[in-house]
C-alpha cells in the first residue's frame, strides 16, 4: 500500500541537488573564525555564475520547504478534521447505540406488559364466556317462566271475561225483572185510579147514565181493549229495553222527550180515553158538566206528567 502523494512530493522537495548545507557550513566557518575566509571557488570567470546558481537553488529549496510546511499544515488540519469527524461519528453511533439499547429495553418491558395484558384479556374472555352461558341459561329459564305466566294470565283473562259477561247478563235480567214489576205495579195503580175515577163519576151520575148502561159497557169493553193494547205496548217496551243502551235513535227520542218535558211549563191536556170521550159526548147531549182530563200522576212520587210517554220515562228513572 503506497503512501499519500504529499509525502513523496515532500521527499522530493527536501532533497536538493546542490549545497545549501555547504553554504551553511561556509557561513558557519566564517562566523566562527570572526574573519572572512576565502571560499574554494572556481576560477574568477566562473564564480559569479556559480554563486548565482547557488542562490537560485537556495531560493528553490526555501520555496520547497515553505510549500512542504504548508502541505504539512493542511494535512495536519485535514487529519484533525478527520479525527473530529471520527469522534463525532463515534459519539453519534454511541448515542444511537444507547437509544437502541433503551428502545430494546422499553420494547422488552412492553412485551412483558402486553403478555400480561394478553393473559388478563384471555381470563376476561373466559369469564365473559361463562357469564354469557349463565345469561343464556337464565334467559331460557325466564322465558319459560314468562310463557307460563302468559298462559296463566290468558286463562285468568278468559275466566274474568266470562264472569263479567255472566254478571252483566244477571244484572240485565235483574233490572229487566225490576222494570217488569214496576211497570206491572204502575199499570195496576193506573188502572185502579181510572176505575176509581170512573166509579166515582158513575156513582155521582148514576141517575143520568141509567139509560146509557149499554153504551157504558161498550166503553168499558173499549177500555179493556185499550188496556190490552197498553199491555202489548208494555211487552214491546220490555223487549226494546234490552236494546235501549245500544240504540241511538231511541236515546235521541228519549232526549227529545226529556227536553220537551223540561220546556213545558204547564202540562197540556192529553186526549181522554174512549170511555171519557163517550161520557163527554153524552154529557154534551144531556148538557151536563164537562169530564175532568186523565190524571198522569206517578204512583211513587206523585209527579204530574203531561202525557203517557213522559210518565213512562219518569217511572223508569224514578224506579232506578
Amino acid at each position: 500500500m503506497s503512501g499519500p502523494p504529499w509525502k513523496s512530493q515532500l521527499c522530493e522537495m527536501v532533497q536538493p541537488s546542490g549545497g545549501p548545507a555547504g553554504d551553511q557550513d561556509v557561513l558557519g566557518e566564517e562566523s566562527s573564525l570572526g574573519k572572512p575566509t576565502m571560499l574554494h571557488l572556481p576560477s574568477e570567470q566562473g564564480a559569479p555564475e556559480t554563486f548565482q546558481r547557488c542562490l537560485e537553488e537556495n531560493q528553490e529549496l526555501r520555496d520547497a520547504i515553505r510549500q512542504s510546511n504548508q502541505m504539512l499544515r493542511e494535512c495536519c488540519e485535514e487529519l484533525q478534521r478527520f479525527q473530529g469527524n471520527q469522534r463525532e461519528e463515534k459519539e453519534f453511533l454511541m448515542q444511537r447505540f444507547q437509544e437502541a439499547r433503551s428502545l430494546v429495553e422499553r420494547l422488552s418491558l412492553e412485551k412483558v406488559d402486553l403478555r400480561r395484558q394478553r393473559e388478563q384479556a384471555l381470563q376476561e374472555v373466559e369469564h365473559l364466556k361463562r357469564c354469557q352461558q349463565q345469561m343464556a341459561e337464565d334467559k331460557a329459564s325466564v322465558k319459560a317462566q314468562v310463557t307460563s305466566l302468559l298462559g296463566e294470565l290468558q286463562e285468568s283473562q278468559s275466566r274474568l271475561e266470562a264472569a263479567t259477561k255472566e254478571r252483566q247478563a244477571l244484572e240485565s235480567r235483574r233490572k229487566l225483572a225490576q222494570l217488569q214489576v214496576a211497570y206491572h205495579q204502575l199499570f195496576q195503580d193506573y188502572d185502579n185510579h181510572i176505575k176509581s175515577s170512573v166509579m166515582s163519576s158513575e156513582r155521582n151520575r148514576a141517575d143520568i147514565y141509567k139509560t146509557d148502561f149499554q153504551a157504558e159497557r161498550q166503553a168499558r169493553e173499549k177500555l179493556a181493549e185499550k188496556k190490552e193494547l197498553l199491555q202489548e205496548q208494555l211487552e214491546q217496551l220490555q223487549r226494546d229495553y234490552s236494546r235501549l243502551k245500544a240504540s241511538c235513535q231511541e236515546s235521541a227520542r228519549i232526549e227529545d222527550m226529556r227536553k220537551r218535558h223540561v220546556e213545558v211549563s204547564q202540562p197540556p191536556l192529553a186526549p181522554a180515553p174512549a170511555h171519557h170521550s163517550f161520557h163527554l159526548a153524552l154529557s154534551s147531549q144531556r148538557r151536563s158538566t164537562p169530564e175532568e182530563p186523565p190524571d198522569f200522576c206517578c204512583p211513587k212520587c206523585q209527579y204530574q206528567a203531561p202525557d203517557m210517554d213522559t210518565l213512562q220515562i219518569h217511572v223508569m228513572e224514578c224506579i232506578e
